[in-house]
């Protein structure tokens, strides 16, 4: 997955690997009486990141719009790679 480097959710892994995942909608709302499970979260790299950002694109093309827009502004990529394991 991707996410803000700038963000909480990047902050956090910083700081603490343990997260809990869970299914949830677009919003981010977990699903009532969605079962979750323990996980670990890393950081990726600038080649790791560029590889899901590839995946991505493939998957949702859509995608491909945000990534050339953040291309276009210029300066530092915004987004970071996240690998979750269980």
């Amino acid at each position: 997955m991707l996410t803000a480097r700038d963000s909480g959710k990047a902050k956090r892994i910083r700081d603490n690997s343990s997260v809990v995942v869970a299914p949830c909608d677009g919003r981010g709302h977990i699903l009532e009486g969605a079962p979750s499970a323990e996980a670990t979260a890393r950081l990726l790299d600038e080649a790791q990141t560029a590889r899901v950002r590839r995946l991505m694109s493939r998957r949702y093309p859509v995608a491909r719009l945000v990534f050339w827009w953040n291309r276009l502004r210029g300066g530092t990529d915004p987004l970071i790679g996240i690998e979750v394991t269980l």
